[in-house]
């Protein structure tokens, strides 16, 4: 009986009880070294690494980097130095 409940709990752990089926699962690839067996290759799912095969082309470092801020400040009016709204 216990050997069945570890069983039925391993399972229960493999399944995606919690996908609700409409949503696509986004798995990225990782880059890294690779020591993964043949066919499979480092990605990452919920912050969690491992071998599997990837969803996506974008890889988890660009979908988690920051968005780089190229706007700076341009002061394109050009009005007499006093006047107001300038």
């Amino acid at each position: 009986m216990r050997i069945f409940t570890t069983f039925a709990a391993l399972a229960a752990l493999s399944t995606p009880a919690f996908a609700t089926g409409t949503e696509p699962v986004v798995i990225y690839p990782y880059q890294t070294t690779n020591y993964c067996p043949a066919g499979l290759q480092p990605v990452s799912h919920d912050g969690t690494v491992s071998c599997g095969t990837p969803t996506t082309t974008t890889t988890y470092q660009q979908a988690t980097a920051a968005p780089s801020s190229s706007r700076g400040y341009r002061n394109d009016r050009s009005c007499a130095i006093g006047d107001k709204g300038c």
